[in-house]
Protein backbone atom coordinates (compact mmCIF):
# COMPACT_ATOMS: atom_id res chain seq x y z
CA UNK A 1 0.00 0.00 0.00
CA UNK A 2 1.73 3.44 -0.86
CA UNK A 3 0.66 5.33 2.91
CA UNK A 4 2.13 9.00 1.58
CA UNK A 5 -1.05 9.87 -0.34
CA UNK A 6 -4.63 8.70 -0.60
CA UNK A 7 -7.76 10.53 -1.89
CA UNK A 8 -11.53 10.99 -0.41
CA UNK A 9 -13.66 11.96 -2.88
CA UNK A 10 -16.70 13.58 -0.72
CA UNK A 11 -20.11 14.51 -2.30
CA UNK A 12 -21.13 17.90 -1.55
CA UNK A 13 -24.87 19.20 -0.36
CA UNK A 14 -25.67 19.49 -4.48
CA UNK A 15 -24.17 16.12 -5.55
CA UNK A 16 -21.53 17.66 -6.96
CA UNK A 17 -17.97 15.61 -5.76
CA UNK A 18 -15.02 17.18 -4.48
CA UNK A 19 -11.20 15.58 -4.14
CA UNK A 20 -9.47 15.82 -0.54
CA UNK A 21 -5.77 14.77 -1.03
CA UNK A 22 -4.42 13.30 2.52
CA UNK A 23 -1.02 11.45 3.72
CA UNK A 24 -2.70 8.13 4.73
CA UNK A 25 0.12 7.69 7.40
CA UNK A 26 -0.47 10.48 8.86
CA UNK A 27 -4.46 10.38 9.01
CA UNK A 28 -4.36 6.79 10.49
CA UNK A 29 -2.15 8.46 13.87
CA UNK A 30 -5.13 11.59 14.27
CA UNK A 31 -7.54 10.67 16.39
CA UNK A 32 -9.61 13.26 15.52
CA UNK A 33 -9.93 12.53 11.60
CA UNK A 34 -13.33 11.15 10.73
CA UNK A 35 -14.63 10.23 7.24
CA UNK A 36 -18.41 11.59 6.32
CA UNK A 37 -21.28 9.32 4.92
CA UNK A 38 -20.74 8.81 1.16
CA UNK A 39 -16.76 9.66 1.29
CA UNK A 40 -15.14 7.36 -0.93
CA UNK A 41 -11.24 6.82 -0.35
CA UNK A 42 -9.04 5.63 -3.07
CA UNK A 43 -5.87 3.94 -1.35
CA UNK A 44 -3.14 3.25 -3.92
CA UNK A 45 -1.13 0.45 -4.40
CA UNK A 46 2.89 0.47 -4.91
CA UNK A 47 2.56 -1.50 -8.15
CA UNK A 48 -0.29 1.20 -9.57
CA UNK A 49 2.27 3.70 -9.77
CA UNK A 50 5.37 1.83 -11.20
CA UNK A 51 5.70 -0.08 -15.08
CA UNK A 52 5.65 -3.76 -15.03
CA UNK A 53 9.49 -4.92 -14.67
CA UNK A 54 10.52 -7.42 -17.57
CA UNK A 55 13.58 -8.44 -19.21
CA UNK A 56 14.12 -9.36 -22.84
CA UNK A 57 16.19 -11.99 -24.53
CA UNK A 58 16.50 -12.19 -28.07
CA UNK A 59 18.44 -13.58 -30.83
CA UNK A 60 20.55 -17.08 -30.58
CA UNK A 61 18.82 -18.92 -27.76
CA UNK A 62 16.56 -21.64 -27.91
CA UNK A 63 13.57 -19.46 -26.04
CA UNK A 64 13.89 -16.14 -27.30
CA UNK A 65 10.83 -13.70 -25.56
CA UNK A 66 9.99 -11.83 -22.29
CA UNK A 67 10.69 -13.12 -18.71
CA UNK A 68 9.38 -11.34 -15.86
CA UNK A 69 12.35 -9.78 -13.70
CA UNK A 70 13.04 -10.65 -10.20
CA UNK A 71 15.80 -9.17 -7.86
CA UNK A 72 19.60 -10.70 -8.05
CA UNK A 73 18.89 -12.40 -11.85
CA UNK A 74 22.04 -12.82 -13.56
CA UNK A 75 22.80 -12.96 -17.37
CA UNK A 76 23.45 -16.62 -17.41
CA UNK A 77 19.71 -17.43 -15.28
CA UNK A 78 18.28 -14.97 -18.07
CA UNK A 79 20.41 -17.40 -21.07
CA UNK A 80 19.12 -21.05 -19.27
CA UNK A 81 15.60 -19.24 -18.81
CA UNK A 82 15.54 -18.77 -22.56
CA UNK A 83 16.42 -22.80 -22.95
CA UNK A 84 20.15 -21.90 -23.29
CA UNK A 85 22.02 -21.17 -26.44
CA UNK A 86 21.18 -22.00 -30.36
CA UNK A 87 23.63 -24.18 -32.18
CA UNK A 88 24.60 -21.54 -34.28
CA UNK A 89 25.32 -18.75 -31.14
CA UNK A 90 28.13 -17.42 -29.89
CA UNK A 91 28.97 -16.45 -26.18
CA UNK A 92 31.24 -13.43 -27.54
CA UNK A 93 30.14 -10.09 -27.34
CA UNK A 94 26.68 -10.74 -25.59
CA UNK A 95 25.42 -6.82 -26.04
CA UNK A 96 22.67 -5.80 -22.88
CA UNK A 97 20.67 -2.91 -23.94
CA UNK A 98 19.97 -1.24 -20.98
CA UNK A 99 17.67 2.30 -19.58
CA UNK A 100 19.56 5.42 -18.46
CA UNK A 101 18.08 6.86 -15.35
CA UNK A 102 18.56 10.18 -14.71
CA UNK A 103 19.18 11.35 -18.20
CA UNK A 104 20.31 15.23 -18.18
CA UNK A 105 18.78 17.28 -20.79
CA UNK A 106 22.04 17.98 -22.67
CA UNK A 107 23.09 14.31 -23.21
CA UNK A 108 22.48 12.90 -26.41
CA UNK A 109 22.72 9.09 -25.17
CA UNK A 110 19.12 6.77 -25.49
CA UNK A 111 20.53 3.80 -24.03
CA UNK A 112 23.85 2.34 -22.10
CA UNK A 113 25.23 -0.35 -24.65
CA UNK A 114 26.72 -3.30 -22.03
CA UNK A 115 29.29 -6.09 -23.60
CA UNK A 116 29.92 -8.73 -22.16
CA UNK A 117 32.10 -12.37 -23.20
CA UNK A 118 30.34 -15.23 -21.52
CA UNK A 119 31.41 -18.97 -21.77
CA UNK A 120 29.25 -20.67 -23.78
CA UNK A 121 29.13 -23.39 -21.59
CA UNK A 122 27.89 -21.36 -18.59
CA UNK A 123 30.02 -23.54 -16.16
CA UNK A 124 31.47 -21.72 -13.46
CA UNK A 125 31.20 -18.68 -11.74
CA UNK A 126 33.10 -16.18 -13.63
CA UNK A 127 32.37 -12.13 -13.30
CA UNK A 128 30.42 -12.52 -16.65
CA UNK A 129 28.86 -15.08 -15.63
CA UNK A 130 27.05 -13.88 -12.18
CA UNK A 131 26.48 -10.15 -14.58
CA UNK A 132 23.80 -8.61 -12.38
CA UNK A 133 20.56 -7.54 -14.92
CA UNK A 134 18.80 -4.94 -14.20
CA UNK A 135 14.96 -4.07 -15.19
CA UNK A 136 14.06 -3.76 -18.81
CA UNK A 137 17.49 -5.16 -20.15
CA UNK A 138 17.50 -6.29 -23.84
CA UNK A 139 19.79 -8.59 -24.05
CA UNK A 140 20.93 -10.48 -27.47
CA UNK A 141 22.67 -13.12 -28.34
CA UNK A 142 25.17 -12.70 -31.50
CA UNK A 143 25.36 -15.43 -33.98
CA UNK A 144 28.59 -17.34 -34.78
CA UNK A 145 29.71 -15.54 -37.87
CA UNK A 146 31.48 -19.05 -39.03
CA UNK A 147 28.04 -20.57 -38.75
CA UNK A 148 25.73 -21.62 -41.61
CA UNK A 149 22.88 -23.95 -42.10
CA UNK A 150 21.75 -25.12 -45.54
CA UNK A 151 20.48 -23.34 -47.70
CA UNK A 152 18.37 -24.14 -51.25
CA UNK A 153 17.68 -22.64 -54.72
CA UNK A 154 15.15 -24.78 -56.90
CA UNK A 155 15.07 -24.40 -60.70
CA UNK A 156 11.23 -25.16 -62.65
CA UNK A 157 10.52 -25.49 -66.43
CA UNK A 158 12.49 -26.63 -69.17
CA UNK A 159 15.32 -27.63 -67.51
CA UNK A 160 16.97 -31.17 -67.62
CA UNK A 161 17.07 -32.13 -64.09
CA UNK A 162 14.36 -29.55 -62.53
CA UNK A 163 13.69 -29.84 -58.68
CA UNK A 164 15.43 -28.33 -55.51
CA UNK A 165 19.91 -27.67 -55.34
CA UNK A 166 21.51 -27.16 -52.28
CA UNK A 167 23.74 -23.95 -52.72
CA UNK A 168 27.30 -25.24 -52.42
CA UNK A 169 28.91 -21.93 -51.75
CA UNK A 170 28.66 -17.53 -50.99
CA UNK A 171 29.94 -17.28 -54.70
CA UNK A 172 27.37 -19.47 -56.58
CA UNK A 173 25.42 -18.46 -59.59
CA UNK A 174 22.55 -18.54 -62.02
CA UNK A 175 24.86 -19.97 -64.75
CA UNK A 176 25.97 -22.95 -61.91
CA UNK A 177 22.88 -24.07 -60.70
CA UNK A 178 22.08 -24.57 -64.28
CA UNK A 179 25.02 -26.36 -65.38
CA UNK A 180 23.98 -28.55 -62.50
CA UNK A 181 20.37 -28.95 -63.75
CA UNK A 182 21.98 -30.26 -67.04
CA UNK A 183 20.81 -27.12 -68.66
CA UNK A 184 18.08 -26.49 -71.07
CA UNK A 185 16.13 -28.31 -72.66
CA UNK A 186 15.00 -27.77 -76.67
CA UNK A 187 11.96 -25.73 -76.30
CA UNK A 188 13.54 -23.57 -73.38
CA UNK A 189 12.30 -20.07 -73.84
CA UNK A 190 15.02 -17.99 -72.41
CA UNK A 191 13.51 -14.24 -73.01
CA UNK A 192 11.01 -15.83 -70.57
CA UNK A 193 13.18 -16.76 -67.81
CA UNK A 194 11.96 -15.83 -64.43
CA UNK A 195 13.69 -15.59 -60.88
CA UNK A 196 11.57 -15.55 -57.96
CA UNK A 197 12.61 -13.82 -54.83
CA UNK A 198 11.63 -13.97 -51.30
CA UNK A 199 11.95 -10.18 -50.45
CA UNK A 200 12.61 -8.82 -46.58
CA UNK A 201 9.82 -6.81 -44.87
CA UNK A 202 10.49 -4.92 -41.95
CA UNK A 203 7.55 -5.07 -39.49
CA UNK A 204 7.42 -1.12 -38.44
CA UNK A 205 5.80 -0.77 -34.60
CA UNK A 206 4.29 1.63 -32.96
CA UNK A 207 5.41 2.33 -29.21
CA UNK A 208 1.92 1.02 -28.22
CA UNK A 209 2.11 -1.89 -30.48
CA UNK A 210 5.55 -2.68 -29.32
CA UNK A 211 4.37 -2.42 -25.66
CA UNK A 212 1.45 -4.47 -26.00
CA UNK A 213 3.44 -7.41 -27.44
CA UNK A 214 6.20 -6.62 -24.40
CA UNK A 215 3.01 -7.13 -21.95
CA UNK A 216 1.30 -10.11 -23.87
CA UNK A 217 4.57 -11.95 -23.74
CA UNK A 218 4.90 -11.25 -20.12
CA UNK A 219 1.25 -12.61 -19.22
CA UNK A 220 1.87 -15.69 -21.23
CA UNK A 221 4.92 -16.47 -19.75
CA UNK A 222 3.97 -16.11 -16.60
CA UNK A 223 0.55 -17.94 -17.52
CA UNK A 224 2.03 -21.34 -19.07
CA UNK A 225 4.20 -22.12 -16.51
CA UNK A 226 3.88 -25.81 -14.83
CA UNK A 227 2.03 -25.65 -11.41
CA UNK A 228 -0.42 -23.56 -9.59
CA UNK A 229 0.13 -19.83 -9.81
CA UNK A 230 1.18 -17.84 -6.55
CA UNK A 231 -0.41 -14.85 -5.57
CA UNK A 232 2.01 -12.45 -6.72
CA UNK A 233 1.69 -13.81 -10.06
CA UNK A 234 -2.01 -13.87 -10.50
CA UNK A 235 -2.02 -9.91 -9.07
CA UNK A 236 0.82 -9.36 -11.71
CA UNK A 237 -1.89 -10.92 -14.45
CA UNK A 238 -4.46 -8.83 -13.15
CA UNK A 239 -2.22 -5.57 -13.57
CA UNK A 240 -1.10 -6.53 -16.86
CA UNK A 241 -4.73 -7.39 -18.07
CA UNK A 242 -5.12 -3.75 -16.63
CA UNK A 243 -2.48 -2.25 -18.36
CA UNK A 244 -3.10 -3.66 -21.72
CA UNK A 245 -6.65 -2.54 -21.36
CA UNK A 246 -5.61 1.28 -20.98
CA UNK A 247 -3.52 0.66 -24.10
CA UNK A 248 -5.88 -0.66 -26.34
CA UNK A 249 -8.33 2.08 -25.57
CA UNK A 250 -5.17 4.86 -26.46
CA UNK A 251 -4.18 3.11 -29.47
CA UNK A 252 -4.96 4.76 -32.79
CA UNK A 253 -6.48 2.80 -36.02
CA UNK A 254 -3.62 3.89 -38.54
CA UNK A 255 -2.38 -0.15 -40.21
CA UNK A 256 0.70 -0.09 -41.92
CA UNK A 257 0.20 -2.68 -44.76
CA UNK A 258 2.40 -4.34 -46.65
CA UNK A 259 1.44 -4.14 -50.72
CA UNK A 260 2.14 -7.71 -52.75
CA UNK A 261 1.53 -6.05 -56.67
CA UNK A 262 3.23 -8.11 -58.56
CA UNK A 263 1.66 -11.76 -56.52
CA UNK A 264 -0.82 -12.23 -59.31
CA UNK A 265 1.96 -12.59 -62.03
CA UNK A 266 4.10 -14.57 -59.56
CA UNK A 267 1.54 -16.82 -59.42
CA UNK A 268 0.35 -16.79 -63.17
CA UNK A 269 4.18 -17.81 -63.52
CA UNK A 270 4.39 -20.77 -61.11
CA UNK A 271 0.72 -22.24 -62.92
CA UNK A 272 2.25 -21.98 -66.60
CA UNK A 273 5.58 -23.07 -66.45
CA UNK A 274 6.33 -24.65 -62.99
CA UNK A 275 6.55 -28.81 -62.29
CA UNK A 276 6.00 -27.97 -58.46
CA UNK A 277 2.88 -26.09 -57.44
CA UNK A 278 4.33 -26.06 -53.76
CA UNK A 279 6.44 -23.35 -54.23
CA UNK A 280 6.22 -20.77 -51.73
CA UNK A 281 5.54 -17.33 -52.73
CA UNK A 282 4.53 -15.31 -49.96
CA UNK A 283 6.62 -12.04 -49.71
CA UNK A 284 8.23 -12.74 -53.12
CA UNK A 285 9.17 -10.35 -56.36
CA UNK A 286 9.43 -11.70 -60.05
CA UNK A 287 12.68 -10.21 -60.73
CA UNK A 288 13.57 -10.20 -64.66
CA UNK A 289 16.94 -12.11 -65.44
CA UNK A 290 18.57 -11.83 -69.19
CA UNK A 291 19.20 -16.15 -69.60
CA UNK A 292 20.87 -15.63 -73.16
CA UNK A 293 24.14 -13.50 -71.50
CA UNK A 294 23.84 -15.41 -68.40
CA UNK A 295 24.73 -18.61 -70.72
CA UNK A 296 26.83 -16.79 -73.13
CA UNK A 297 28.72 -14.57 -70.09
CA UNK A 298 28.95 -16.56 -67.02
CA UNK A 299 30.10 -14.75 -63.82
CA UNK A 300 28.99 -11.28 -65.68
CA UNK A 301 26.75 -8.66 -63.94
CA UNK A 302 23.60 -10.25 -65.34
CA UNK A 303 24.36 -14.02 -63.84
CA UNK A 304 23.35 -12.78 -60.27
CA UNK A 305 24.68 -14.27 -56.90
CA UNK A 306 22.16 -17.05 -55.89
CA UNK A 307 20.10 -16.95 -52.61
CA UNK A 308 18.03 -18.76 -50.41
CA UNK A 309 14.77 -19.84 -51.44
CA UNK A 310 15.20 -18.45 -55.00
CA UNK A 311 13.32 -20.02 -57.82
CA UNK A 312 14.25 -19.84 -61.34
CA UNK A 313 11.66 -20.87 -63.70
CA UNK A 314 12.65 -21.28 -67.39
CA UNK A 315 8.83 -21.38 -69.34
CA UNK A 316 8.55 -23.13 -73.12
CA UNK A 317 8.63 -21.63 -75.86
CA UNK A 318 5.47 -18.99 -76.05
CA UNK A 319 3.80 -17.61 -79.17
CA UNK A 320 1.32 -15.15 -77.95
CA UNK A 321 0.91 -11.93 -77.13
CA UNK A 322 -1.55 -10.82 -74.51
CA UNK A 323 -3.43 -7.27 -74.95
CA UNK A 324 -5.25 -6.35 -71.67
CA UNK A 325 -7.01 -2.58 -70.84
CA UNK A 326 -8.80 0.21 -73.29
CA UNK A 327 -8.89 -2.10 -76.04
CA UNK A 328 -12.28 -2.72 -78.22
CA UNK A 329 -11.46 -6.43 -77.67
CA UNK A 330 -9.09 -7.17 -75.18
CA UNK A 331 -7.66 -10.51 -76.44
CA UNK A 332 -4.79 -13.27 -77.08
CA UNK A 333 -3.26 -12.96 -80.82
CA UNK A 334 -0.55 -14.86 -81.77
CA UNK A 335 3.11 -13.52 -82.69
CA UNK A 336 4.43 -12.92 -85.26
CA UNK A 337 8.03 -11.78 -86.04
CA UNK A 338 8.95 -8.40 -86.98
CA UNK A 339 5.16 -6.88 -86.66
CA UNK A 340 5.15 -3.50 -84.41
CA UNK A 341 2.52 -3.14 -81.36
CA UNK A 342 0.17 -1.41 -83.37
CA UNK A 343 -0.49 -4.15 -85.42
CA UNK A 344 -0.99 -5.96 -81.92
CA UNK A 345 -3.52 -3.37 -81.52
CA UNK A 346 -5.62 -3.20 -84.24
CA UNK A 347 -5.92 -6.84 -84.17
CA UNK A 348 -7.58 -6.20 -80.84
CA UNK A 349 -9.81 -3.78 -82.69
CA UNK A 350 -7.38 -0.54 -81.83
CA UNK A 351 -7.56 1.68 -78.84
CA UNK A 352 -10.92 2.17 -77.22
CA UNK A 353 -12.21 6.38 -76.93
CA UNK A 354 -11.06 6.47 -72.71
CA UNK A 355 -7.54 5.02 -73.72
CA UNK A 356 -4.60 6.89 -72.93
CA UNK A 357 -2.25 6.08 -76.15
CA UNK A 358 1.20 7.79 -74.36
CA UNK A 359 0.84 5.35 -71.61
CA UNK A 360 0.97 2.09 -73.30
CA UNK A 361 3.24 0.09 -71.94
CA UNK A 362 4.54 -4.26 -72.28
CA UNK A 363 5.00 -6.59 -69.65
CA UNK A 364 7.95 -9.04 -71.27
CA UNK A 365 7.85 -12.62 -70.14
CA UNK A 366 10.59 -12.27 -68.06
CA UNK A 367 8.70 -9.45 -65.60
CA UNK A 368 10.39 -6.43 -67.40
CA UNK A 369 8.31 -3.76 -68.43
CA UNK A 370 8.99 -1.31 -71.37
CA UNK A 371 6.73 1.86 -71.60
CA UNK A 372 6.22 4.27 -74.74
CA UNK A 373 7.97 7.05 -75.22
CA UNK A 374 7.58 10.72 -76.55
CA UNK A 375 9.28 11.83 -79.74
CA UNK A 376 8.02 15.84 -80.78
CA UNK A 377 4.39 14.56 -81.31
CA UNK A 378 4.64 11.27 -82.00
CA UNK A 379 4.45 7.66 -79.65
CA UNK A 380 7.29 5.11 -79.73
CA UNK A 381 5.95 2.19 -78.70
CA UNK A 382 8.22 -1.21 -77.17
CA UNK A 383 8.59 -3.80 -79.31
CA UNK A 384 6.07 -6.88 -78.45
CA UNK A 385 7.91 -10.30 -77.64
CA UNK A 386 6.98 -13.95 -77.53
CA UNK A 387 4.88 -14.64 -73.89
CA UNK A 388 4.43 -10.24 -73.51
CA UNK A 389 1.78 -8.54 -72.18
CA UNK A 390 -0.04 -5.12 -73.72
CA UNK A 391 -1.45 -2.92 -70.78
CA UNK A 392 -3.31 0.35 -72.41
CA UNK A 393 -4.71 2.21 -69.26
CA UNK A 394 -7.33 4.64 -68.74
CA UNK A 395 -7.32 8.01 -69.78
CA UNK A 396 -7.53 10.34 -66.21
CA UNK A 397 -11.06 11.72 -65.78
CA UNK A 398 -11.32 15.47 -66.32
CA UNK A 399 -13.77 17.27 -64.27
CA UNK A 400 -16.19 19.77 -66.06
CA UNK A 401 -15.88 23.43 -64.86
CA UNK A 402 -18.84 23.91 -62.90
CA UNK A 403 -21.50 26.48 -63.81
CA UNK A 404 -20.80 28.75 -60.89
CA UNK A 405 -16.97 28.23 -61.80
CA UNK A 406 -17.56 29.81 -65.16
CA UNK A 407 -19.48 32.82 -64.09
CA UNK A 408 -16.87 33.67 -61.22
CA UNK A 409 -14.34 33.06 -64.10
CA UNK A 410 -16.18 35.71 -66.60
CA UNK A 411 -17.27 38.18 -63.73
CA UNK A 412 -13.70 38.38 -63.01
CA UNK A 413 -12.53 39.40 -66.66
CA UNK A 414 -15.49 41.48 -67.20
CA UNK A 415 -13.76 43.51 -63.94
CA UNK A 416 -10.39 43.44 -64.93
CA UNK A 417 -11.22 44.56 -68.75
CA UNK A 418 -13.22 47.71 -67.02
CA UNK A 419 -9.82 48.38 -64.72
CA UNK A 420 -7.47 48.69 -67.65
CA UNK A 421 -10.06 50.83 -69.35
CA UNK A 422 -10.40 53.20 -66.65
CA UNK A 423 -6.63 53.30 -66.54
CA UNK A 424 -6.32 53.88 -70.06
Amino acid sequence: VFLNKAYITRTNSDYSTTNIPLNLKQELKNPEFKLQEEDVVNILSINDLSEENYVEISGEVNNPGIFPYSKNLTLSDMILLAGGFSDNATGKRVEINRRISNQVSNDDKISEILTVDLNKDLDGLSNSNIFKINPFDQIIIRKNPNFYVQQYARVEGEIMYPGKYAISSKSERISDLLKRAGGLKNFAYKKGTTLIRLTEFAEIQSNFDKKIKSLNDLKNKVSNKEGALTESEILLIQRIDEDLKNLDYQKNDNQILSSYAKSERINEIIKKNSIDENIPISKSEAIGIDLESIIDSPGSKSDLLLKEGDVIIVPKKLETVRLRGELLYPTTVRFLQGKSLKYYINSSGGFDSKAKRSGTYIVYANGDVARTKKFLFFNIYPKAEPGSEVIVPKKAIKSPIAANQLLSFTTGLATLILAINQIN
